[in-house]
């Protein structure tokens, strides 16, 4: 431009403008430098920088796996210890005794010639005396159709609680474990037989 020319009123110092921008960008870069973090940036108008989003993220991710360590590991369920009451003819379990364990191949064959059955929830007192279940000393024979009522612990029989018919007693009998005859009598009459499903 020579000296008679003057410059254009609606001209802007764009080359000012940018090296104040570009000033601006340095400095900026040089304090995230010092910090020892480059994940700053700043726009072309010179504004305050931004955050990127993956220092967001990054902390985020390391706080869950905090609270992930923290965290107790889960206990396994605990047992259900259940009673399961049948009424069976005498020559089913003529062979069998009080406090004598019983596998889950012994316990199946019970429940299949039973007349009667119910399994609940471990209970004191007994449900046969709830129940006003009436026996007799009479022995059990093994020739006998008469009829006899069982119960057998069973440690670990949540399933079997409620069940309506003798499939899903069997279903849902451990696979380990079996139980423990806990009362074994004659009875004398029907009565108490409405607690009872019926076959």
């Amino acid at each position: 431009m020579t000296n008679g020319e003057q410059r254009p009123r609606n001209q802007k110092p764009e080359k000012g403008f940018r090296k104040i921008v570009h000033g601006i960008q340095e400095g900026v870069r040089d304090f995230s430098a010092r910090l020892g973090r480059k994940d700053w940036r700043v726009d072309a108008r010179g504004e305050k920088p931004e955050r990127l989003n993956h220092e967001v993220d990054k902390r985020s991710v390391s706080q869950q796996r905090s609270d992930d360590s923290r965290r107790e590991p889960s206990s396994p369920p605990q047992p259900i210890p259940v009673d399961l009451c049948l009424i069976v003819p005498a020559g089913v379990v003529s062979h069998l005794k009080v406090n004598q364990p019983l596998t889950r191949k012994d316990i199946c064959p019970i429940i299949d010639n039973a007349g009667f059955f119910c399994c609940i929830g471990k209970e004191s007192p007994p449900p046969e005396q709830k129940w006003n279940l009436q026996f007799t000393p009479e022995s059990i024979l093994p020739n006998s159709e008469r009829d006899v009522y069982i119960r057998i612990h069973i440690e670990d029989g949540g399933g079997m609680v409620g069940k309506s018919h003798p499939y899903g007693l069997k279903k849902n009998l451990p696979q380990m474990g079996g139980g423990e005859i806990q009362a074994l009598s004659r009875l004398d009459n029907l009565s108490g037989r409405q607690h009872f499903n019926r076959t």
